[in-house]
């Protein structure tokens, strides 16, 4: 099914490109693929509708979060002046899918995602947020 010249305006056919186009996106994300395209693009002030649009399974984010924390790294987090918690990086993967929203996690992997796209450490920002879960759940 060929288009014949000058059938379709300029206007039509970049519609009929940007459909097929979004068709791709869509069966991109129902498989997980397209998730960290999606975090590379613009995205609207509405944060919470675009993470609760992102379709993973739980191990899906699992392995998102492991790219960034590895399961046998052994991380300090100092709570209080006499107070450190260690905790493997499994430990911490599974303290963060317990205690936050889904849609949050999905927020968390971006930020992660994007602190690591400009090569900084990834590991201060995840302990300050364990850290913020521990102070919330002790208090």
């Amino acid at each position: 099914m060929f288009l014949r010249p000058f059938q379709f305006t300029l206007i039509e056919m970049v519609f009929y490109f940007a459909k097929i186009v979004m068709e791709l996106i869509n069966h991109l994300l129902k498989k997980g693929v397209a998730t960290m395209i999606l975090f590379d693009q613009e995205i609207s002030d509405d944060f919470p509708s675009f993470y609760s649009k992102v379709r993973l399974s739980d191990n899906q984010i699992k392995s998102l979060l492991q790219k960034y924390l590895e399961f046998d790294t052994v991380i300090s987090i100092k709570v209080t002046i006499e107070e450190t918690i260690r905790l493997t990086g499994m430990e911490a993967i599974t303290l963060i899918m317990c205690q936050l929203k889904r849609n949050k996690v999905i927020e968390l992997i971006h930020h992660l995602y994007l602190i690591d796209k400009r090569n900084s450490d990834t590991i201060e920002y995840l302990k300050f947020i364990i850290l913020g879960i521990i102070l919330n759940h002790k208090y």
